[in-house]
């Protein structure tokens, strides 16, 4: 960090502070490595980034003066390198470099030694803004949730579990209908039970037909016979609709019993 009003100086002035060569001072003195030297403000070293120190440090070292102590406390003008401002900010410094290149981080406020530094208050700026699109994101999310629970909360229809509670109340339905002479359809008594009409109208089938399921083939093709021995002018849709099975089903059982049958 370099603190508001200070003036940043690098290793070459360093040396020249010293009246040595660029040469001299790196391979030989190295008066920034020497003991009571001041601490560089910025800087990473092998990350690329010079070490940055502060001009009237510096100076007074080189003079063999006492150095005067670098501000503390926070100023809205301090300089923050890259790692300072990912930290200020609380994200990794890969991912504000990132967003700096991708143009979500404003331009640098300064580039000392070719070094981007924004201000501190405008990485303030960058975290507030920030949190402010992650509480819309939250409260988005939120209120999907809460949606979600509503749908999830909302009282349907209790289910008939087995096949014979469906059929039983089913019956009660059909029955309580027919006393107070009122039509009941399959899609009133899915709703009321909680399953799909044509369930439902599969029972009322059988319920109507006076049957019990036909589990077999032999079963279905004796009650379908039976029923056009007694009324040879049956649909195919009626017989299905009496015995609760499909009528192209119906369809292939009286071709086959009528096949059978002499001319």
């Amino acid at each position: 960090m370099i603190p508001h009003g200070r003036t940043p100086i690098d290793r070459l002035g360093i040396a020249e502070l010293h009246n040595l060569s660029w040469s001299q001072a790196r391979n030989f003195v190295k008066p920034w490595a020497q003991d009571g030297h001041p601490k560089p403000m910025s800087g990473r070293g092998k990350s690329g980034q010079p070490f940055l120190w502060d001009l009237e440090q510096a100076t007074a070292y080189a003079q063999h003066k006492k150095i005067p102590s670098l501000p503390t406390e926070p100023d809205p003008h301090d300089l923050l390198d890259r790692f300072e401002a990912a930290e200020l900010a609380g994200v990794h410094p890969n991912a504000w470099e990132q967003d700096y290149y991708d143009g979500r981080v404003p331009e640098a406020d300064a580039r000392p030694y070719n070094v981007l530094m924004w201000f501190r208050k405008t990485v303030e700026a960058v975290k507030e803004r920030r949190a402010e699109k992650a509480e819309k994101r939250a409260q988005a999310q939120g209120s999907a949730e809460k949606g979600t629970r509503r749908r999830a909360n909302k009282s349907w229809p209790k289910r008939a579990d087995t096949a014979q509670e469906r059929r039983r109340r089913i019956a009660q339905l059909l029955k309580a209908a027919d006393h107070e002479g009122t039509s009941l359809s399959a899609a009133q008594i899915g709703r009321q039970l909680g399953i799909p009409p044509s369930t439902a109208q599969n029972y009322v089938n059988e319920i109507r037909g006076g049957s019990d399921l036909i589990h077999t083939v032999q079963e279905r093709r004796q009650r379908i016979e039976a029923l056009l021995e007694s009324d040879d002018t049956l649909s195919a849709g009626e017989i299905g609709r009496r015995l609760g099975i499909p009528s192209s089903t119906v369809h292939r059982y009286v071709r086959e019993i009528r096949g059978d049958k002499p001319a």
